[in-house]
């Protein structure tokens, strides 16, 4: 009947919209009107446009342009766990950081593969935590048809990959033809050899990394709060905010304990 057909319009409606809302929750930054800082966490596949049917972390080309030019800050921390995903869209992203007036900190906090590697390699600051890792390797894709169409596509790949490595070379310790080899490896890297490499600037201890930023969160709030000083219903929201972010690391129990 048409109702019927009505309703399930409806409901196909409702669960396409939802799933669309869900996703774009999913791409998150923080504090891009902050003057100071904005922090960008990019993970997932690289595409260039969000999938409004996934509940997955998607890192879209076009929400990352959007908000990319909404930043003010002076400073950007992008941060990357990523598999990989387009090729053409991870450059992109690539060069949108490059082009940001901001001082841009790339920082693994998974992986940086593939497409990932590229937009890592944005930054002007390069970090990773130990136990994260890169993966670079040669342009890859799909073709099918008769020879003319495989040959042709084969000598694009090929183009593709002369431009990939101007990507690379403009960090790598090294020789191109070196460099081209350990493309052809298609293995992963620790963050020791990618700093070895040229590719990371620093390798963060994720513990000291999270006292600092646990630092910060307390100096700030200190800073800004003076007058609620002893507030104690304010002090105790912002304490249980900072515990929920960072309670499962044992060194931040006794600088919250000295907060409080």
């Amino acid at each position: 009947t048409k109702k019927w057909r009505v309703e399930k319009m409806s409901k196909m409606f409702n669960k396409f919209n939802d799933s669309k809302n869900q996703n774009k929750s999913l791409f998150k930054v923080f504090n891009k009107a902050d003057k100071d800082l904005t922090v960008i966490n990019l993970y997932g596949p690289v595409r260039k446009n969000p999938d409004p049917e996934s509940e997955k972390d998607i890192i879209a080309l076009s929400e990352v342009r959007e908000e990319i030019e909404n930043i003010e800050s002076s400073k950007i921390l992008c941060k990357i766990s990523t598999t990989g995903g387009s090729f053409f869209a991870g450059i992109a992203i690539a060069n949108l950081l490059k082009e940001h007036s901001a001082e841009v900190t790339t920082r693994v906090t998974g992986t940086a593969a593939s497409a990932g590697s590229i937009i890592f390699l944005a930054g002007k600051n390069r970090e990773m935590y130990k136990n994260t890792s890169l993966l670079i390797h040669r342009v890859k894709g799909a073709a099918f048809g008769d020879w003319k169409t495989l040959q042709s596509a084969a000598d694009n790949l090929k183009e593709l990959d002369n431009s990939l490595i101007q990507n690379y070379l403009e960090f790598f310790n090294g020789t191109e033809k070196k460099l081209r080899e350990i493309l052809q490896e298609d293995k992963f890297m620790t963050a020791q050899t990618a700093k070895r490499h040229g590719f990371c600037t620093k390798i963060i201890d994720s513990i000291a990394e999270d006292d600092k930023e646990i630092e910060s969160s307390v100096s700030s709030y200190y800073s800004n709060n003076k007058s609620e000083y002893n507030n104690f219903e304010r002090k105790s929201n912002i304490v249980d905010e900072l515990m929920e972010k960072y309670g499962n690391k044992s060194s931040s129990k006794n600088l919250l304990k000295n907060f409080k």
